[in-house]
């Protein structure tokens, strides 16, 4: 009873075992420290096994008797708590699945592996990072898109649905998953943004690009308009890519991998 387990003495040094009369294997142990632990003592597979249950008082009498229960039921189904405890504890973290992504997948496949680094780290390793894999049911990733939908934008909750999608296939390709919580969730509608500049609108683009003071930026702009290059790929423009003499750049690394 809680009575009697608080009036235990205890021991100086070392520790005390009692055993309980009404439940099979439970065992109290009691440290000179003065902490109180259930656990039960079995055969396992041939082996002794000590299972911790916790500490009394945070576990009553009652409880560490279901908790015996629940355990010895296990055993006799052939299962091994300890070695189940370490398996779980072995499921790595979303965090740690994305790390794993990064390096192993990401940075060697994918140019904008920085963009997915940026976006795990703004919108999910702060409330679900710490989460282990196993946690993620499409419930869970249903409400994180629609959350993020809400607040931050359709587009940016599509894309994390699909960096979500890509890390849960590959947890699946490592035997660190059976399933992908993100299947059967709809992405939002996109409406496509397009805006192009009218007749009369060129003139004053041009002059107000000609009476820029920040000449880096007024070249930059022009050479957008006039090549028809994708924005990354003229921030990323180096000067041995030039040639001067023929008016010509050489792009290399294009989105398709060739060189043009």
């Amino acid at each position: 009873t809680k009575k009697s387990l608080e009036a235990i003495s205890v021991p100086t040094a070392g520790l005390m075992i009692y055993h309980d009369n009404h439940q099979k294997a439970l065992k109290l142990r009691v440290q000179s420290s003065g902490t109180k632990t259930f656990f039960i003592s079995r055969r396992i597979n041939g082996k002794p096994e000590r299972i911790t249950i916790g500490q009394f008082p945070e576990i009553n009498v009652e409880q560490a008797r279901k908790q015996a229960d629940l355990l010895n039921a296990k055993i006799a189904n052939g299962i091994n708590p300890n070695e189940e405890r370490q398996a779980k504890r072995n499921i790595p973290t979303l965090q740690m699945l994305f790390e794993k992504n990064l390096e192993q997948h990401a940075k060697p496949y994918k140019r904008s592996w920085q963009y997915d680094e940026n976006q795990f780290n703004r919108h999910l390793n702060k409330n679900y990072g710490k989460r282990k894999i196993t946690e993620f049911d499409p419930s869970l990733i249903q409400k994180i898109h629609i959350d993020l939908g809400k607040n931050n934008g359709k587009y940016t909750a599509n894309r994390i649905l699909a960096l979500l999608s890509t890390m849960f296939n590959l947890a699946i390709k490592w035997n660190l998953l059976n399933r992908n919580p993100t299947h059967k969730i709809k992405k939002f509608k996109e409406k496509q943004r397009e805006r192009f500049l009218e007749g009369h609108e060129i003139p004053k683009f041009f002059k107000a690009l000609a009476e820029e003071p920040n000449e880096l930026a007024c070249d930059y702009f022009l050479i957008c308009l006039l090549t028809g290059a994708r924005k990354s790929k003229v921030s990323e423009m180096r000067q041995d890519e030039i040639n001067f003499d023929k008016a010509e750049w050489y792009v290399q690394n294009t989105k398709s991998g060739d060189s043009i």
